[in-house]
Order: structure tokens, then sequence, then C-alpha cells
């Protein structure tokens, strides 16, 4: 007969940990203040990823005032023990979706039609398709989504989402996810919600990753260590822009990467 052993939560735990303070690298100087006196087009919001700031999308946003674009900084998900030392993107994704939301809101707002652009990083892209996923009406807003390196089927660093997975097939999930609610979620909620196969990821697919009307470009990097496959990186319906040599922790602050965001946004 044989025996299947049932995992252990040690080992998941110390890496949801490390999922946690992986883009502790990434703060940069926040750009200057836009001028709206000097931006043409649609303004652009900048979402940011899991464990950052807006700061960290700041070479982004200096990319498109260059193109006399108007970027606007959002942040989001700020809660847990790392927001002491100034990280955002650590609350739950169904916590910062709202925030991303009300941001897109009050940028269309006075505007008619489709007259908003977002360009969300990692789990920022997640914030965003959430909150579209979640309103008609702010779907209608949005004219372009770009992502880059989307996390849309999460990822498996360090085999987190095998083990996820074989919680699930032997039973002992329930189990897992209360130790993990406990322990990680003071520190940082979003991350057992990255784990490929998350309970927040199955319920967002299930929704559907396309955005009917929305002009959808995705950002992948072939050297990305979050997004593996690089291709989960590409949502259906999405045209894919593939860049090399770039990881995730670098993606915003890669010349490749800005060019793409910025030949993306041209109509």
């Amino acid at each position: 007969m044989t025996r299947r052993t049932r995992p252990s939560v040690g080992p998941r735990l110390p890496a949801a940990v490390l999922l946690a303070v992986l883009t502790a690298t990434q703060l940069v100087p926040p750009g200057q203040a836009a001028s709206a006196a000097s931006c043409t087009g649609r303004p652009v919001l900048l979402v940011h990823d899991f464990a950052g700031t807006s700061a960290t999308l700041a070479p982004v946003a200096d990319a498109l005032r260059a193109d006399r674009r108007c970027p606007v900084l959002v942040d989001h998900g700020a809660g847990g023990l790392l927001a002491l030392v100034g990280l955002g993107g650590l609350a739950s994704l169904d916590q910062s979706a709202p925030q991303v939301g009300l941001a897109i809101d009050r940028t269309a707002q006075g505007r008619k039609g489709r007259s908003v652009d977002v360009v969300a990083y990692g789990a920022g892209s997640l914030a965003t398709l959430r909150t579209l996923q979640a309103s008609a009406l702010r779907r209608a807003r949005v004219h372009s989504f770009v992502a880059i390196g989307g996390l849309w089927d999460g990822t498996n660093l360090a085999g987190l989402g095998g083990l996820d997975r074989l919680s699930r097939d032997v039973g002992s999930y329930d189990t897992v996810l209360a130790v993990e609610k406990l322990v990680l979620d003071p520190v940082c909620a979003v991350c057992r919600e990255l784990i490929s196969h998350s309970d927040f990821l199955n319920a967002l697919r299930a929704r559907g990753l396309r955005t009917p009307g929305i002009r959808r470009v995705d950002v992948v990097s072939t050297d990305d260590v979050l997004v593996q496959p690089f291709s989960s990186g590409v949502a259906p319906g999405s045209r894919a822009i593939v860049v090399t040599g770039v990881n995730h922790l670098l993606l915003p602050r890669s010349a490749a990467v800005t060019r793409a965001v910025r030949s993306a946004l041209t109509p």
C-alpha cells in the first residue's frame, strides 16, 4: 500500500517570507512631480508591485514625461509590519484593488470616454485587473492597460506553487492556509496570494483575464525569476512585448522596458 505523506508547513513559510522581502531593493528616489500644463494625451496611472512604493516606477514616469505624457503615481496596499520601513503593496490584493480603482475614478473625473491609461508592475497588474473586473463603469474609463511582469499565473518561486497544489491533493491545504494567515499575514498578506494556484488567483482567473474594449499589452522578460515560464505573463487577448536579460526586480529600471512601455502607449 502506498503511503501519502502530508506536507509540513515548515518549508513553505520561509519561502513565502522570502517572497515578501525580495523586492525591498527596488526603492528608488521619486521622480519630479508632473506639470499638468506640459502634459498631452491621456494621463497614465502607474501602479507598483508588491513590497514597493510608487517611487519604484519613477524611471518609467520620467520616460513618460519626456513624451509629454502625464504620469500619476499610485500607492496602494500599505499594511503589515514592513509598512514601518516604507514598503507598500503588502496588504491583500482585495485591499489594494479598490485603492487602484479609486485612483482611476479620480483621474478620469471630468473626462469623457476611455480617458485613462494604466501601466502596472507585477502584483500591481493583479490589483488593476481585480478592480476592472469589479466595475463595468471603471472598465469604460480605461483605454490601455500595460502590464510589466504581470503575475497572471502567480509565481512558483522555490516550488511554492507545487507545495500549494500538493497540500490540496493530500487534504492539508486548510491547515496550511490557517497557519499562513496567522504567521504570514501580519508581515505580507499579499505574498500567499501571489503563489500559483492560490485562492485569489483561482478566483481572478475564474472571472476571466480578458478586458473587452481595453487595449492590452504585456511586457515580459525571458529572465524574470518570478514569472516562469515568461509566457505565463501574457494574458489572453494581450499583445506581448518580450525583452531579455532583465530580472523581475529590475524591470522598471530597464531602458528596454521603458522603451516597450512607451511603444505600447503609442497609438
